[in-house]
């Protein structure tokens, strides 16, 4: 970096100055050879015509095993789902972003930080924070602890959120705070309630079917229905394999 910088060329060539690269370890010489060959195949997928921005970033993430590193350095596995739930839904962002034909006039990374950017902004002005307060207002079931609301929409009741993952991974029957939770939700309502869930969800920028949360079962009394219990065994074990 040090060579770059007083050279005035960008990191890359100096990594490219096979001259100056021998001056290094051998251990560093290896690293900066995989460091090459890992750019060099990214670089080659961004330029393919099939090509996808959603592709190149998974691929990214596999290559450098991020999600290794991030079980790695988070201190516990709550914490280390969580993050890993916030690079899924970039995963998540930037495939609806290429699949809205957003990026035709400004295709790739650049063109999708762009995006993101301008939505940030809009998101923040001072008109959006104008607006009237007799409109949608989105919160977790814990904050909503307390408070009521004419009309409640509980979203998402699928098997992987509620109940959680999480719970799901820990003990199979640990779902009782799920529930609680659930229960929470469901007390907000004043005079309407609507529970939903879509019938697929991307996970990874791929479209993929999801599982009716059992919560609904219990709450319809079919919960000890032999069909309904053999679709929850299958949900969570397809939840907890990743899928």
């Amino acid at each position: 970096l040090a060579n770059a910088v007083s050279q005035g060329v960008p990191l890359w060539d100096a990594l490219s100055d096979m001259k100056l690269v021998a001056t290094f370890p051998i251990a560093a010489q290896q690293g900066i050879d995989r460091f090459q060959s890992m750019i060099s195949q990214l670089q080659a997928m961004q330029s393919a015509p099939s090509g996808s921005l959603t592709d190149l970033i998974r691929q990214l993430i596999s290559t450098i095993d991020y999600m290794g590193f991030i079980d790695r350095t988070q201190p516990t596995p709550e914490e280390a789902q969580a993050r890993k739930d916030s690079v899924e839904e970039v995963i998540n962002t930037i495939a609806e972003f290429e699949n809205d034909g957003k990026g035709q006039d400004k295709p790739g990374l650049s063109g999708f930080l762009e995006e993101v950017s301008l939505a940030g902004k809009e998101f923040a002005s001072p008109k959006e924070k104008q607006q009237p307060t007799n409109r949608v207002t989105l919160m977790t079931y814990h904050s909503a602890k307390g408070l009521e609301f004419p009309v409640v929409y509980m979203v998402g009741m699928e098997e992987g959120i509620l109940p959680h993952r999480r719970s799901l991974a820990e003990n199979y029957d640990d779902v009782e705070e799920e529930r609680r939770l659930c229960y929470v939700g469901i007390t907000r309502a004043q005079d309407e309630l609507t529970l939903s869930l879509p019938l697929s969800r991307k996970k990874w920028g791929k479209q993929r079917e999801t599982f009716v949360s059992r919560i609904l079962y219990e709450l319809t009394g079919q919960a000890e229905n032999p069909i309904r219990l053999r679709a929850i065994q299958a949900a969570r074990k397809e939840i907890l394999r990743g899928g």
